[in-house]
C-alpha cells in the first residue's frame, strides 16, 4: 500500500495490522495513521481486537521505483502503485510515461551541467 507522508512524499507501508472484527479476521496495511491509531481504535470499539502488527517486506526494485516516483510532484497514488509494484511490463499510462520522460530529461540536464562544469575547469 502507498500513502502520502506529512511532506507529501509517497511512502510504502512498513507494517500491516491483523485484527478480528466481530469474529472476522482482517489484514490491513498501516498508512499515515500509524500503529497508535489502530491501538486506540481497538480500545474504543469492543468488537475489534488486534491480533498482531507485522512488518511488510518490499523488494529492492520496488524501493528503487519509489525513489524515482518521489523525485517528481503531483503523482497519483494509483499510477505510482502500478509503477512501483510492476503491475505492467511497459509504461502505457500517460502520467507514468511522463514520469519516465521527466527522469530522462533530468538525467540529461545533469549530464549537460556536468559537462559544462568540466569544460570550465579545463
Amino acid at each position: 500500500m502507498l500513502f502520502y507522508d506529512e511532506r507529501g512524499n509517497v511512502k510504502l507501508s512498513e507494517h500491516k495490522v491483523i485484527y478480528t472484527q466481530r469474529g472476522e479476521r482482517v489484514e490491513q496495511y498501516i498508512g499515515a495513521e500509524g500503529k497508535e491509531w489502530w491501538i486506540h481504535f481497538a480500545e474504543k470499539w469492543g468488537h475489534t481486537e488486534i491480533v498482531s502488527f507485522e512488518p511488510v517486506i518490499h523488494e529492492k526494485d520496488q524501493i528503487a521505483r519509489l525513489k524515482e516516483v518521489n523525485r517528481f510532484t503531483n503523482i497519483d497514488l494509483k499510477n505510482a502503485e502500478t509503477y512501483i509494484f510492476g503491475k505492467v511490463e511497459q509504461l502505457d499510462d500517460t502520467r507514468l510515461n511522463s514520469l519516465k520522460m521527466q527522469k530522462e530529461i533530468l538525467e540529461l540536464q545533469n549530464y549537460i551541467v556536468e559537462q559544462e562544469f568540466k569544460s570550465l575547469i579545463l
